[in-house]
């Protein structure tokens, strides 16, 4: 049920604020917001729809913060989420590639 009211009258909304990036998911105008430090984000990426026998897990944007995994968007196709990632990058300097080209994550030893 919960699911199902927040696919057909949910949202989520994000924000650049100076050193943030908010994400409020709200549904029927109501929700919580979360702050992350733009400086701790990691791995901005899409995480495609995946189906394991009884599992199901819609496709949706997601990014490493700490120990966790943040996501949001549910339910994009590719595309969209591309586009999406994109306009972030272009606008907040989120996930974007190091100049030196290194790809160490930051749970990985340097």
């Amino acid at each position: 049920m919960t699911w199902c009211i927040r696919t057909l009258a949910g949202r989520d909304t994000l924000t650049v604020s100076g050193d943030y990036f908010v994400v409020r998911k709200q549904v029927f105008g109501l929700g919580w917001a979360k702050q992350y430090l733009r400086s701790q984000i990691r791995d901005l990426r899409f995480q495609p729809e995946l189906r394991q026998g009884r599992a199901h897990q819609n496709s949706r944007i997601a990014f490493d913060y700490g120990a966790k995994t943040i996501t949001f968007a549910d339910g994009l196709d590719e595309a969209e989420a591309y586009q999406i990632l994109s306009t972030i990058r272009e606008r907040s300097n989120i996930g974007e590639i190091p100049k030196d080209g290194s790809t160490v994550k930051y749970w990985q030893p340097g």
